[in-house]
């Protein structure tokens, strides 16, 4: 900026304009803030310099703001002990808006220094003498107001902001110790192919750390349609990067804490390979379930949701980058999961929308079988879920290395699979639901299924 003003440039503020960047996941750890903070303070020291490339004595400001990061890891720590008291949590909140605040005006107040006399006015107005007259001033956010301090009484925020600090603890731990973490279980599988219930049951296992719940915002923040132009939630092997296997274990750490993790996450089943690089050691275990089955329990859920939400995607991404009118303009983004391809289909029914995710995860998934030893792939089908569940699930443990128990045994005979869309789950139910659909599509499905080892004839 200072460079610009010198050469006569002229500075507009426009508050509408959004700016992105990229940032590498290893400049989020603390040795590179360490790093940096301390060359952010050396440049200043040098621009205050006596102008032969002698650096002046360190400005006064610099031991004032060591002063508020004293202030700030004292909050965190009175935050972290003490919390269980609302006193001293109101405390701690007050002195960490005091060093906020402190921190803020000390480096405006260097900034201006920096800046000739005549570019300095006061407050936030000083964009006004170069911006458009018809470009309305917008506030910037604003300090908690005192209003909001009853919050501090509600035992739920409190919960969630003493959890967020435990986590942010942990990650830091994690990345001055690195303690050991085995490579995942990655439960991967199309949407609505018996997953959950899966999981559930792996999970029970003790030797298993798990969330419960999927986690597609944290490996699509890693490399996904934000990130990558919006081409799918698909990612491969040439995307892996070794930070981003430090980020998951780091992630799992914080709030698993050192384990095996089984997780479960639908969109990895198009990321298997990705999944395979940043994890090497990694076991996978894949579910497959008849295409006529499968596909109209995508339709159902495009159409009722799920019991706790829904799964269309707009939620997570924002707005899609083009129109989407699929069904006739029934629905006006994405569910589930956005495959290799999914522009083409925007303007699709909703039978061959569906048709085209369930054909897109089983072909990643099969052909990423090749790039995996066959002693860290597990194979299952939904339909052994009713026909011999025990068997299914002895076979599972035993490629996992993990001891099939008679408690173990005694959930698998008593297994009863549910459903959080519509009905409960049952083989050839695609016959009450959607039959009509799901006959139109069938030539788009059959040859996946006959590779899968189904008969779309019967």
């Amino acid at each position: 900026m200072l460079r610009a003003l010198a050469a006569g440039e002229r500075l507009w503020y426009v508050p509408d304009i959004v700016q992105y960047h990229y940032v590498d996941l290893e400049r989020l750890a603390l040795p590179y803030l360490i790093r940096k903070a301390y060359q952010r303070s050396a440049s200043v020291v040098a621009l205050q310099g006596t102008g032969d490339g002698r650096a002046r004595r360190v400005p006064m400001y610099l031991y004032r703001k060591l002063a508020g990061y004293a202030l700030g890891v004292g909050t965190n720590l009175l935050l972290a002990f003490q919390a269980g008291s609302v006193g001293w949590l109101a405390a701690a909140i007050t002195l960490s808006g005091i060093y906020i605040a402190a921190e803020e005006t000390l480096e405006k107040a260097v900034a201006a220094q920096l800046l000739p006399r005549s570019l300095r006015w006061p407050g936030i107005a000083a964009w006004q003498k170069w911006a458009p007259p018809h470009r309305p001033h917008r506030r910037g956010p604003t300090m908690p107001r005192l209003r909001n301090l009853h919050k501090l009484l509600d035992p739920e925020i409190r919960a969630k902001n003493l959890q967020a600090l435990r986590w942010d603890l942990r990650g830091r731990w994690y990345d001055l110790a690195r303690p050991a973490m085995p490579d995942p279980v990655f439960l991967v599988g199309c949407s609505r192919s018996g997953t959950t219930v899966t999981y559930e049951t792996l999970g029970a296992a003790p030797q298993f750390l798990k969330f419960g719940w999927e986690i597609p915002q944290f490996w699509d923040g890693l490399y996904g349609p934000l990130n990558n132009g919006w081409h799918s939630e698909a990612a491969g092997a040439e995307h892996a990067r070794p930070e981003h296997r430090h980020a998951a274990l780091r992630y799992f750490y914080q709030r698993l804490g050192a384990g095996w993790v089984l997780d479960k996450t639908c969109i990895n089943v198009m990321r298997i390979p990705y999944l395979h690089a940043l994890f090497p050691q990694a076991k996978f275990v894949f579910i497959q379930r008849d295409g006529r089955d499968n596909v109209s329990s995508m339709m159902d859920g495009w159409r009722h949701g799920r019991t706790d939400g829904d799964f269309h995607l707009s939620q997570f991404f924002g707005p899609f980058p083009e129109p989407v009118a699929i069904n006739g303009g029934q629905f006006t983004d994405w569910a589930f999961f956005l495959a290799p391809g999914w522009r083409a289909y925007n303007r699709a029914s909703l039978e061959e929308v569906c048709a085209f995710q369930w054909v897109s995860a089983n072909r990643l998934a099969l052909d990423a079988k090749k790039v995996v030893p066959p002693g860290q792939w597990v194979h299952l089908r939904y339909e052994d879920l009713f026909e011999r569940p025990v068997e299914m699930f002895r076979g599972a443990f035993e490629q996992l290395g993990v001891p099939f128990t008679d408690e173990q045994r005694a959930r698998c005979e008593h297994l009863r699979p549910t459903s959080i869309v519509k009905g409960r789950p049952k083989k050839q139910k695609w016959r009450e639901h959607n039959p009509q659909a799901i006959e139109r599509i069938l030539p788009v499905i059959r040859p996946m299924m006959l590779e899968l080892g189904y008969d779309p004839d019967r």
